[in-house]
């Protein structure tokens, strides 16, 4: 059952050396691949509403660029990447999600894939979630909205407390 949340940390993982090496931040911006690399990696609390009602921790890995270097005097930027989570849900099991993310300043939006492990057996299916941030405290608030092909679609909403590696602030 953890066959793909493996074979998601090894992607993310294997994708994140491939962009960060050879060369560090200056090869990274020589590629255009935008102006700031890193990757956030935390902790999830929430809960659910539904069918699949509890609640739920976990954790989450991202791999973020953003269009230009992080400053106090340049607050709008956009970011991309890419991240997955797996959420603990005591006595149900657990699921996770894996996909694209986007954002402008405080705001985000990501989604994908979503698997569940639960008592019923392996359920495939898909989220999306919108995000805002606390800037420089590194607290995000987020909900998000499942389907599962084989159960009643349900939200959830929580907290995620994100350190973010490799993360170099440019201040004037």
């Amino acid at each position: 059952m953890l066959q793909p949340l493996v074979v998601g940390a090894f992607l993310l993982t294997t994708l994140g050396e491939a962009v960060a090496a050879p060369g560090g931040q200056e090869a990274s911006e020589q590629r255009g691949l935008g102006r700031t690399f890193f990757v956030p990696v935390g902790v999830n609390l929430g809960g659910a509403m539904g069918q699949r009602g509890r609640f739920h921790v976990g954790g989450e890995l991202s791999l973020v660029w953003t269009s230009a270097p992080v400053s106090l005097d340049q607050p709008f930027f956009t970011f991309w990447g890419l991240y997955s989570d797996v959420l603990f849900v005591p006595s149900k099991g657990y699921r996770f999600t894996v996909g694209p993310e986007l954002g402008w300043t405080i705001f985000a939006v990501d989604g994908g894939y979503e698997g569940i492990s639960e008592g019923s057996g392996y359920h495939h299916g898909f989220a999306v979630r919108a995000l805002t941030h606390v800037p420089r405290l590194f607290i995000t608030a987020y909900a998000r909205g499942h389907y599962v092909t084989s159960g009643y679609p349900f939200f959830d909403f929580g907290v995620l407390l994100k350190l973010p590696l490799g993360y170099r602030p440019h201040y004037p």
